[in-house]
């Protein structure tokens, strides 16, 4: 009734351009969603183990080559890659293993 051109309410039908508004904006508004969709599935990982790597902290205690750290404002038990690392050092996560993170000194490169 509302598109039949036949139809004995001529005076009802939907006209031609809200029908294409309604095509191009549907599509933009799509269009849009899946790339932020896609955009979301390519970040690096937040939480979890995945999160943790490449974070940075201070060392609290020595570590000789184990010690404490604290990462985002959380103490952890730590273990160095590198030797001996003094106390008030940034340093950086390397990986976890079980509830010991592996850090090293944090350096800042120059690429």
């Amino acid at each position: 009734m509302l598109i039949r051109t036949s139809s004995v309410l001529e005076f009802v039908e939907i006209s031609w351009s809200v029908i294409f508004a309604s095509v191009i904006i549907t599509t933009i508004f799509f269009v849009f969603i899946l790339g932020l969709g896609i955009k979301a599935q390519r970040r690096k990982p937040t939480t979890g183990i995945e999160g943790f790597a490449g974070e940075s902290g201070d060392v609290v205690e020595t570590l000789k080559p184990e010690g404490v750290v604290r990462v985002n404002g959380e103490l952890w038990n730590a273990e160095s890659l590198s030797g001996t690392i003094e106390k008030g050092t940034r340093i950086r996560v390397v990986k976890i293993n079980g509830l010991k993170l592996l850090v090293e000194p944090f350096t800042i490169s120059k690429e």
